[in-house]
């Protein structure tokens, strides 16, 4: 049996479900619906454990280097990593094959970027008077 992948986790936060990491415990939260999805993720838990903190990882270099390219104000341009690329069917900013969910930028991507932008914004609002 194959465990789970990043893209079956983009699946499972498009399909409305959270997924974290609480005590050691991986902790699922979500619609009914999800059910399903929700025990093939669980049904390897230490495989799922270990993708997430993968997955943090894989987050948390391209938030750094999105962060870097954030002005504090005005327009923000297309975040992009080292890596980023323009071939169709992969990531503009890193060059990750794209799950059929994806358009232009990976989940991974999607998620740093929203960090990134909430982190750089927060601190550029809170020293405004």
């Amino acid at each position: 049996m194959v465990g789970p992948d990043f893209d079956a986790l983009a699946e499972a936060r498009a399909a409305g479900m959270t997924i974290a990491v609480a005590n050691d415990r991986v902790v699922l939260r979500g619609p009914r619906s999800c059910d399903d999805l929700a025990r093939q993720l669980l049904a390897d838990g230490s495989a799922l454990a270990e993708l997430l903190q993968v997955e943090e990882a894989e987050i948390a270099w391209r938030q750094e280097q999105f962060r870097s390219q954030i002005p504090p104000v005005g327009p923000i341009p297309l975040l992009l990593t080292s890596r980023a690329s323009d071939v169709p069917g992969f990531c503009l900013s890193c060059d990750r094959r794209l799950s059929s969910a994806d358009r232009y930028r990976c989940s991974l991507c999607t998620i740093a970027a929203q960090r990134a932008l909430g982190f750089v914004r927060e601190d550029a609002t809170n020293d405004q008077p």
